[in-house]
């Protein structure tokens, strides 16, 4: 697991570490895989150059049957991920669709309750209070404050 605030290094390191294993190793590989249905190599100076014949039925079975294996065996792994990935839950994404459920629309009595808080807390005269005392502002209910926003209450901040 990864900070948030490290995903990105992380994510740009294994695209890095993901590139080298690609593309530094397969050409060596397949340079000395096609090199072994070499028949006739060029030598000067005792040194080995050049392939100068190749056996052409060995090369074409080489150069289609190991790309074909590794093909293979790559989409293998996917299918693999593929069947097992269905059980993962990453970074919570199951628990934050669970949380973004828009609640129920308000009822014609939720509705009642809000107007009345609202005039509650608009009318500041009350007459079995001493005018000393401060007024107590009513608190509406959360599904009040998911339904509408302070300044749609017109609720001081």
């Amino acid at each position: 697991s990864v900070a948030d605030e490290d995903k990105g290094l992380a994510l740009g390191t294994l695209t890095v570490f993901i590139s080298l294993l690609g593309f530094i190793p397969a050409p060596i590989i397949m340079g000395a895989i096609i090199d072994s249905s070499c028949q006739v190599w060029d030598q000067s100076c005792g040194v080995s150059g050049n392939c100068w014949l190749y056996d052409s039925d060995k090369f074409r079975t080489i150069i289609h049957l190991v790309p074909a294996v590794f093909t293979f065996i790559s989409v293998f792994g996917d299918l693999v991920v593929y069947y097992y990935s269905h059980e993962l839950d990453l970074y919570g994404d199951r628990d934050d669709d669970v949380e973004l459920e828009k609640p129920a629309a308000n009822t014609k009595e939720e509705n009642h309750e809000e107007s009345r808080l609202l005039d509650a807390h608009q009318d500041h005269s009350h007459p079995h209070q001493d005018p000393e005392t401060p007024t107590p502002t009513p608190v509406p209910t959360p599904r009040l404050l998911h339904a509408r926003t302070e300044e749609e209450l017109n609720l001081p901040a």
